[in-house]
């Protein structure tokens, strides 16, 4: 008899995504791990949840899917559309963090945008106000 597998949680999940985001580009600089620092201190999905356990959650999910990458597919349990453009913000914030988004990053949230079945006006709207906020 299979075992139901437990479902992930969100809070889980969009911390992946931070974190995938933090790292795609070969490890996170001091900009990116500070806004996530800062997200995860202010944001309500955060509050009852200790780094450690989302850190070791996020490393299994990345053993279960076989690898980092491979672990982006964790993020088609975000069923309603807030957490999943929230998802998308969050991770295009980290991205925006060091100044500009690399190209591993911009890629990074064009699959995110996709895996989360995000419109495409809403990911425009995104990137064109994080842009002006960290317009130099």
């Amino acid at each position: 008899m299979a075992t139901k597998k437990k479902p992930v949680r969100e809070d889980v999940l969009v911390f992946h995504a931070m974190y995938l985001m933090s790292v795609i580009d070969g490890s996170a600089n001091t900009p990116e791990l500070h806004v996530v620092e800062g997200l995860l201190t202010t944001l309500p999905e955060f509050a009852d949840t200790s780094v450690d356990a989302l850190v070791a959650a996020s490393r299994g999910l990345v053993t279960e899917h076989g690898g980092l990458l491979e672990s982006l597919a964790a993020l088609t349990a975000l069923k309603g559309k807030g957490i999943r453009r929230k998802c998308y913000l969050l991770c295009a914030e980290v991205a925006y963090a060091s100044g500009s988004v690399s190209s591993l990053e911009a890629r990074l949230l064009s699959s995110m945008a996709k895996l989360l079945k995000l419109p495409a006006a809403d990911t425009k709207m995104i990137l064109k106000v994080l842009g002006m906020k960290y317009a130099g």
